[in-house]
């Protein structure tokens, strides 16, 4: 994960096309909450995107924010403020 983040950051807009195959992924990753860290981890990821791919990631958006603010309805207090901030990054 570490990796993708760094490459769609590298590579900007380029990322695009390998969206729809990593898209399903990163959105059962951010789903899996009970593992923390994973989970922080794809959170980063998104706002890796959202950097790399700029305007392109609206897109895939509807899926992804639609996780986040899944995620924002739970009890896990560590996750929200992250959330809360790639939230910023998507919009």
């Amino acid at each position: 994960l570490l990796g993708i983040g760094a490459l769609a950051e590298a590579t900007g807009d380029y990322f695009v096309k390998y969206m729809e195959a990593f898209l399903p992924f990163l959105v059962n990753t951010l789903r899996n909450v009970d593992e923390e860290n994973l989970c922080l981890l794809a959170i980063s990821i998104v706002g890796d995107l959202c950097h790399g791919l700029g305007s392109k990631l609206n897109n895939y958006s509807d899926k992804i924010v639609e996780v986040l603010l899944t995620i924002l309805q739970l009890p896990n207090k560590n996750i929200k403020p992250p959330v809360i901030s790639v939230l910023g990054d998507i919009a």
